[in-house]
Formats: structure tokens, C-alpha cells, sequence
């Protein structure tokens, strides 16, 4: 069986190692790409989510595609639900978009260790900061101004 063509860096990239070894880090990038697929939103530490970005958009891109085989799918994403909603909902949503499903936006520091957060989200998701009634207001207000 062929090693994980998603979770393996590219030869002369640079890594974040988040400070733990590296099948804990697959570990974590893993569940955090299945939460952000299940969810649509997510609040993470800034680090965490910008190395993620390059795992979710390869994951989607490759499932536009159909590169990735039934069986692999489990080295991807760990919850069967999130493996069909990638195949069908974001597959097809994301059809016509080249790339950058991903947006990340800070989101201040975290209280205890002062790491600074960030929400990471679906670009054109329903759960986006952006479609909040609260936002909409705001910005038409600064549109008036």
C-alpha cells in the first residue's frame, strides 16, 4: 500500500512540527481537517491552522479530482460522514473554484499561554463569519459612512 500522498511534505518545504513528534502532529492535522469538514468552522492556535489550510485544500482538490481510492480515504479524514460530505457536498460546491478553500482569520490570543488563536473556515460556507447578520450590518453601515 502506498504511503499518505496528502500528509507527506514535499521534498525542500518547510514543516511546522508544532512541538510534538511527527505521528502526533499527522494525528492532530488529521482530526483537525475532519472537524473543519464536519463543522465548516473551527478555532484553533494560528500555527496549528495554517498548517492545516495545505491539508484540507489538497484533500478537497483531490477529491474534485477522484485521485484518492476508497480504501486510502481512512488515512485522510477519520469519520465516515466527513469522507462523503468531501466526495459529494464539497466536491461539488468547490467544482468551478480553482483553489483556496480555506480562509483563516486571527482571532486574538488565548487565555493560560497567550498562543494566538485563529478561526479557520470554509470559504462560501453558510457558517462563515462573513454571512452573520451581525456583520452584514457593520459593513453596510461603513459603506454608508
Amino acid at each position: 500500500m502506498r504511503r499518505s500522498a496528502i500528509f507527506l511534505p514535499r521534498c525542500n518545504t518547510r514543516v511546522r512540527h508544532l512541538g510534538v513528534s511527527e505521528a502526533h502532529r499527522n494525528d492532530i492535522l488529521k482530526c483537525l481537517v475532519t472537524s473543519l469538514v464536519q463543522n465548516e468552522r473551527i478555532v484553533t492556535t494560528l500555527a496549528k491552522a495554517k498548517e492545516m489550510r495545505r491539508y484540507v485544500e489538497r484533500t478537497i482538490t483531490a477529491a474534485k479530482r477522484g485521485d484518492i481510492p476508497e480504501e486510502e480515504w481512512t488515512q485522510y479524514l477519520s469519520n465516515p460522514k466527513a469522507i462523503e460530505k468531501v466526495k459529494t457536498l464539497l466536491a461539488e460546491r468547490y467544482r468551478s473554484r480553482p483553489g483556496g478553500y480555506v480562509r483563516v482569520l486571527r482571532n486574538g490570543f488565548r487565555f493560560g499561554d497567550g498562543a494566538p488563536r485563529a478561526i479557520v473556515e470554509l470559504v462560501d460556507s453558510p457558517k462563515s463569519v462573513f454571512n452573520h447578520p451581525l456583520y452584514r450590518v457593520l459593513s453596510s453601515e461603513n459603506e454608508k459612512a
